[in-house]
């Protein structure tokens, strides 16, 4: 086998074991995302094993297409997963609430699944390192809730330490994130409040855009986004635009330093491909924090 052929079975084989169903026009086609080598994914649009716009973020497999990944997965010794370890996802747009930057994602995650997972996704998504406080606050039924990990110690609401926390406010429903899930609230909620690491402030609003589309259950996925996510520490909205100026010139005097900080502290420009590779590995933020 030449080369060529080789990136292609693998690629079709790749884009099969990524794919996710979604349901057009009444039936349900498997789509994946277009993060191939563009050559590649012409020549195998060729031969009717895919299809989509080139403006298009993601393809279609064709019934062919799946038939050939599977008949290559069982060549090559892939023993795929069985139907029933699809879920119905929820479709949720993440947004910084910056006031001069911008950035965003679109993640697809199963329904049934916990805060504190979620919080998890979310750091493996923006390659975070899961070393700050974190809560989600969001309105049920008229009542304020305030979703969160218990206090380490204690086992109850982790508020309690909080030198700002102001006993004066009108009191929100703590809520263990560990036990609590998005399905205990959503669809009938559409949007949460993400609060990260209350030093530098990210505050992210969660909108629910959709759901029902069928995904792996441990495989939350990365549909789309744009900007680039603040590396840990850099001090607030105002530390990452200076991160992000001095970091792109290469005259000014802080740049070495400043490069060479973020590359440890993880930071990188938005790749979805990169983005979801972390994502299927989210599971390991967790041992970040432990």
């Amino acid at each position: 086998m030449d080369k060529h052929a080789a990136v292609e079975d693998l690629t079709l084989m790749m884009l099969h074991l990524t794919s996710f169903s979604e349901k057009t026009s009444g039936f349900l086609i498997r789509k994946a995302w277009k993060g191939y080598d563009f050559d590649t994914l012409d020549d195998l649009d060729d031969q009717g094993y895919l299809f989509g716009s080139n403006r298009s973020k993601s393809v279609t497999l064709t019934d062919e297409g799946v038939q050939r990944a599977e008949e290559l997965l069982e060549q090559y010794g892939i023993t795929l997963d069985s139907p029933s370890d699809e879920v119905p996802s929820f479709r949720f747009h993440l947004a910084f609430n910056f006031e001069e930057l911008s950035c965003s994602r679109d993640l697809l995650v199963p329904k049934h699944t916990s805060f504190e997972d979620f919080h998890t996704m979310i750091q493996a998504c923006l390659n975070w390192m899961n070393y700050h406080l974190y809560n989600f606050e969001l309105v049920s039924h008229g009542e304020p809730q305030y979703i969160a990990h218990p206090h380490y110690e204690t086992g109850e609401d982790p508020r309690a330490d909080f030198l700002f926390y102001d006993e004066d406010e009108p009191e929100s429903i703590w809520r263990d994130s560990t036990k609590t899930y998005l399905d205990d609230f959503f669809p009938a909620t559409r949007t949460t409040l993400y609060s990260y690491d209350y030093g530098d402030g990210w505050e992210i609003t969660i909108e629910l855009l959709n759901q029902g589309e069928k995904i792996h259950q441990d495989r939350p996925i990365c549909w789309s986004g744009n900007g680039d996510a603040p590396p840990e520490d850099v001090g607030g909205e105002g530390g990452f635009a200076h991160f992000l100026r001095v970091r792109d010139d290469e005259s000014d005097e802080e740049h070495d330093h400043l490069a060479a900080w973020g590359e440890n502290q993880g930071f990188e420009r938005f790749v979805p491909r990169r983005a979801n590779n972390r994502l299927a590995r989210w599971s390991d933020w967790k041992q970040i924090a432990e």
